[in-house]
């Protein structure tokens, strides 16, 4: 038996399910929150273990202590480690209005799918599941780790510069 899928296009009379106010209504919400927000940084790569949360951590910490009003949003759902790194406990609290961020350190608001977890659930697995390998064509075994990568040359560069720093 087989059966079309009938799009918006399909169906006659009125839209029942108000889904073009709903959307409307959720985009009028997020552009009065978003109001306020003077500057949008992104901190991302296509690789993983190259130091993005670092880097957010310390902008995030470094912006704060210049007086900067800063908030992070953590959207890395292998390994969400940004909410520790800056000290921010969980967990989140959920209301009528929204999500309501934990504040770190320096006043720093957070956002992670860390702080969604339970207390116990294990966090920081950079190992791909077999779905994953799969999807990307890795043929390796579960029992076998996924490779490290070598350190970038900004990262080398920026070690030399502290260890020269440190020995002065």
């Amino acid at each position: 038996m087989s059966r079309k899928m009938r799009t918006y296009n399909d169906l006659d009379g009125a839209d029942r399910s108000g889904l073009l106010s709903q959307v409307v209504a959720q985009r009028e919400r997020v552009q009065a929150r978003l109001k306020t927000v003077a500057r949008v940084i992104g901190v991302m790569s296509g690789k993983g273990g190259v130091g993005k949360s670092f880097v957010t951590a310390a902008l995030a910490t470094t912006l704060a202590r210049r007086g900067l009003a800063v908030g992070v949003l953590d959207a890395d759902l292998h390994g969400p480690t940004t909410a520790r790194m800056l000290g921010a406990e969980g967990p989140l609290e959920v209301t009528d209005d929204g999500v309501r961020p934990a504040t770190a350190a320096e006043g720093v608001r957070v956002i992670s799918s860390d702080l969604l977890l339970p207390e116990d659930a294990p966090r920081g697995s950079r190992r791909c599941s077999s779905s994953c390998r799969i999807s990307r064509g890795f043929s390796r075994s579960r029992s076998r780790p996924m490779p490290r990568a070598a350190p970038s040359r900004a990262h080398s560069r920026w070690r030399s510069s502290v260890a020269r720093r440190s020995s002065a």
